[in-house]
């Protein structure tokens, strides 16, 4: 239970920012800080959902990404944990929208997580949760990424309002 977001989205805002600096530097070390601060922002926006810090608006909003699908039949090695484009169909994609819980548990249960990019910039990532990787992956644009991001660090959950039924209970909540 996160009490007070504010010291969380001041780390989210820290985050992001080491994020965008890194996807555009070289290094063996790059990968892995990419990663953790997406696994990080994904999971500590999560939490802030949990924990009734972000408002109905916001949580109502749907982003579109591109979903590739999975080639054939063929079992995807799971062990590969990788866009590979024998199994997958990279060079088209259907539209869908995904709300900003959906993307973030897409990525904490996530069974691939790959990079796009060329050697100057990591510009957008596939993922694919552990539920859905033998179905479809999805891609996310760094920029729709950070760009959600700083939709939930300037959020602010000004009032709740909640209801309850005869028995007692939240029937329910709205924040604003």
């Amino acid at each position: 239970m996160i009490w007070d977001s504010y010291e969380w989205k001041k780390y989210l805002r820290r985050l992001l920012w080491d994020l965008k600096r890194k996807i555009q530097e070289e290094g063996d070390e790059v990968p892995f800080i990419v990663e953790r601060n997406i696994f990080i922002i994904a999971f500590t926006i999560r939490k802030l959902f949990d924990s009734h810090k972000i408002t109905d608006k916001l949580a109502s909003l749907e982003f579109s990404f591109r979903m590739h699908r999975k080639i054939g039949e063929r079992h995807h090695d799971r062990s590969l944990h990788t866009a590979d484009p024998e199994y997958w169909d990279l060079c088209s994609h259907t539209v869908a929208k995904m709300k900003i819980r959906d993307v973030c548990n897409e990525i904490i249960h996530s069974d691939i997580l790959n990079w796009i990019g060329d050697e100057q910039q990591i510009t957008a990532f596939f993922v694919a949760s552990e539920l859905r990787a033998s179905k479809r992956l999805v891609q996310i644009d760094f920029e729709t990424f950070t760009h959600i991001t700083d939709l939930v660090i300037s959020d602010s959950v000004d009032s709740i309002s909640i209801s309850f039924d005869e028995t007692g209970k939240i029937e329910k909540r709205q924040l604003n």
